[in-house]
């Protein structure tokens, strides 16, 4: 459809349709559509399907093409395929809403030029026909405009942005359009060697890539927060930068402030490597240290902090007090107060403490005993202090050593009193029939002089058995007694106990029998140690079973893995509240015998430490008047599975790995040497599984590879189920401990020392 003349227009507009319910003159209807006709911008009145009704003067200008009178002329005729679409959207959405609607469109003119637009859509009824009014608004001449008056805004921004210091920058679509003069000072390039570039060209190689991600993270996230980056001067030269941007994400810009912060990288590096060597030093001290503000909050603390309070970063991190599963004690076993803490008084008094020591209960509920000593850090007024650093170090090892050494005291100050009474009676009966058979006057018949020998020879059997006992645990308490095991006959072992007491037993006419019915039974322990426990347990039995009395020596298997071996008499029993007595070495007791026989009352805590050394137990059964029974149980060795022992076939590369760091050498020599002699020596539960844990940490800590094989011999489990394996372990082990502590102390030595050797 072509436009109409302005003739027809009018016709068919109908000035009637102008006046408002005929209120308004026919004249006042006119000049409004004379009004209209003269708005200052392009109007069109369309039908639905696109029809050109009317068109302003605007609008004849704009579109010169709708001066032609072709008949059926449609706005379609001036509009591009892909937006013909659009317009028809915006004609019905105006007439379903009876609201204005408004969009871009791109419009066509007869020169070929294409028109960007912005239209409004208004739905008008003439009359009763329905209509659209376009109101078109021209988008070229607003771009010019802001065009002028953002150049402006550029011009004295680029006057600012030369009077500042820092470096500017502006970027379009990730290209450097503009920079100040600061800017190319700091690289010392010229304007034409940085426009047109990418602001990441500037940066060190190595990080070229990564940086490009973080800016084009940043424009799609609209994130403005600042970036330091190592740039590159003309020169070569690396200096550290950061740079502030704003983001004008719909016209593709980017502004940025370039700041040289290379003094206070380096300060900041030099502070950070001062930093790890602090770390460094403190990482490496065997004590724990740990830093608390002036309200008692943890700061900062060390690795070996967490090993010896047995607690993680996490729960370190929280602490404030004591830890509550802890249950803190003082040395004399009560309650420790928090308010006792060194670090408390410390924060509270300004003054140092040291040597305070602490109980404390780990997360397996093993008390652990620590020495600790505390410094505050002064503020600026020396007081209050503004924080309080506090040492510490595992005295556990120390101190069972010390209780120890006070429970040894006791049983040799014990001991010399039961010697000295004991020996001195054996010694004087030999001595008597010593001067009895050496008297020639007398002319002894044959069977007394017999008697005579027999006598002598027992009295110095037990004699003998007295300084042997004493011997045993002497040596037995140095840790100088080797552990070798291996498969023992149960049948051999007894027999030749059975012949070693044969004489003693028939002197008080006591019957020794052997009531072992299979002569397969093996266990697989040390000998020297079983064959100790074996005589010492006939030797009490015959000490306390009266002449004509019977001992019997057993053995069956209670479970599949353990052997029960049982040495029973008829003898006089032992009262109740004195067999939970017999195997403690606090209560040690010589009980004469039934002839009076002597002894140390070593014996039973000899064979307590010997079996338990073996990895099984000792117990007793009596009744007082109708004898007892001495039972100890050992490894089965018919059902022991062979070990092939790899594990200690690869303890040249278990040394090389420890050695490679000195943090873990230090583990080593530290925390985990004192747990390993500790459990090596007691065998205690308690002490075997703190040196089984903590190993199974530094090997998982550091991913030691080679010792692997190790942490599945030492595993608690595997301790309490074949001890006899893991005393060949921990014998093979010791040597790798020995030579790592030899290597500590050599290297801990003054220079002097080393260089006069």
């Amino acid at each position: 459809m072509s436009p109409r003349s302005n003739k027809s227009i009018e016709n068919q507009l109908d000035v009637k349709s102008i006046k408002e319910n005929d209120i308004i003159s026919e004249s006042e209807a006119r000049n409004s559509q004379n009004e209209i006709f003269q708005l200052p911008l392009p109007l069109l009145l369309i039908d639905i399907s696109g029809k050109v009704i009317f068109r302003n003067s605007e609008a004849l200008r704009l579109f010169d093409c709708l001066e032609n009178d072709e008949p059926d002329f449609s706005i379609f005729d001036l509009i591009p395929p892909d937006y013909q679409i659009f317009l028809t959207t915006l004609l019905e959405s105006s007439r379903a809403t009876r609201t204005s609607q408004n969009g871009e469109l791109i419009f066509v003119l007869s020169c070929g030029k294409q028109l960007k637009t912005k239209i409004f859509v208004n739905q008008n009824n003439v009359n009763g026909d329905e209509l659209f009014s376009l109101v078109i608004a021209d988008l070229s001449d607003i771009k010019q405009v802001y065009d002028e008056k953002l150049f402006e805004v550029e011009l004295k921004y680029k006057e600012l942005a030369e009077n500042i210091n820092e470096g500017i920058y502006l970027t379009e679509r990730s290209y450097i359009t503009m920079v100040n003069s600061p800017l190319l000072d700091i690289f010392g390039f010229d304007e034409q060697e940085i426009v047109g570039r990418r602001v990441w060209e500037f940066v060190v190689p190595e990080q070229r890539r990564t940086i490009r991600d973080v800016f084009i993270r940043k424009v799609k996230n609209l994130d403005t927060s600042p970036v330091e980056v190592e740039c590159l001067r003309k020169d070569g030269s690396r200096f550290w930068a950061e740079i502030r941007i704003s983001i004008f994400k719909d016209q593709h810009k980017i502004f940025g402030v370039f700041s040289d912060i290379t003094p206070r990288k380096n300060v900041e590096n030099a502070l950070k490597e001062s930093e790890i060597k602090y770390r460094s030093v403190v990482n490496a001290m065997n004590d724990g240290i740990i830093m608390r503000d002036s309200g008692g909050k943890v700061i900062t603390w060390n690795q070996a902090a967490e090993a010896i309070l047995d607690l993680n970063g996490e729960e370190l991190k929280n602490l404030s007090g004591l830890f509550p599963g802890w249950k803190a004690i003082q040395e004399n076993g009560d309650p420790f107060n928090p308010g006792d803490h060194p670090a408390a008084i410390s924060l509270s008094s300004g003054k140092s403490i040291h040597h305070t020591i602490m109980g404390i209960h780990n997360k397996k509920g093993v008390l652990r005993w620590i020495r600790i000593n505390s410094v505050p850090v002064s503020g600026e007024n020396g007081f209050p202090p503004k924080a309080v650093v506090t040492s510490f170090s595992d005295i556990t090892y120390l101190k069972n050593t010390e209780n120890k050494l006070r429970e040894i005291n006791a049983i040799k100050d014990k001991l010399f009193s039961i010697v000295a009474h004991d020996l001195k009676s054996p010694y004087n009966a030999q001595m008597g029939f010593l001067e009895l058979l050496l008297d020639e006057t007398i002319n002894y018949p044959p069977q007394e002089r017999r008697h005579f020998v027999q006598m002598l020879y027992e009295s110095a059997r037990q004699s003998f058995a007295l300084l042997d006992n004493l011997l045993l645990w002497s040596r037995n308490q140095t840790g100088k007694i080797p552990f070798q095991p291996k498969e023992i006959s149960i049948n051999e072992l007894v027999e030749n106990s059975i012949r070693f007491f044969g004489l003693s037993a028939s002197v008080k006419n006591i019957k020794i029998k052997s009531c072992i019915g299979s002569n397969d039974l093996k266990v697989k322990a040390d000998y020297e140690m079983t064959n100790t426990v074996l005589r010492n347990l006939i030797a009490n039995a015959i000490k306390f079973t009266p002449a004509g009395g019977t001992v019997k020596i057993l053995c069956k298997a209670i479970d599949d893995e353990q052997l029960k071996i049982s040495v029973r008499d008829n003898g006089v029993g032992i009262p109740k509240e004195l067999q939970v007595k017999l195997f403690k070495s606090n209560n040690i007791n010589s009980t004469p015998g039934t002839e009076n026989e002597k002894g140390t009352g070593l014996g039973l805590i000899i064979c307590k430490e010997f079996v338990e050394r073996n990895g099984g137990k000792i117990g007793v059964r009596s009744t007082v008047g109708k004898g007892t029974t001495f039972y100890f149980t050992l490894k089965n060795a018919t059902i022991t599975q062979k070990c092939e022992g790899t594990c200690m076939k690869n303890l040249g590369a278990v040394y090389a790995e420890i050695m490679k760091k000195p943090e873990i050498r230090k583990h080593f020599t530290a925390g985990l040497a004192a747990k390993f002699h500790q459990g090596y020596k007691t065998f205690d539960p308690n002490a075997l599984h703190e040196f089984s844990r903590m190993l199974n940490e530094i090997v998982h800590r550091y991913h030691l590879e080679p010792l692997i094989p190790l942490t599945h011999n030492f595993s608690y489990d595997c301790l309490l189920r074949d001890q006899n394996q893991v005393n060949i372990c921990f014998s093979e082990f010791e040597k790798l401990m020995d030579k790592l502590e030899q290597d500590q102390r050599f290297t801990t030595k003054a220079p002097e020392d080393v260089t006069s050797k």
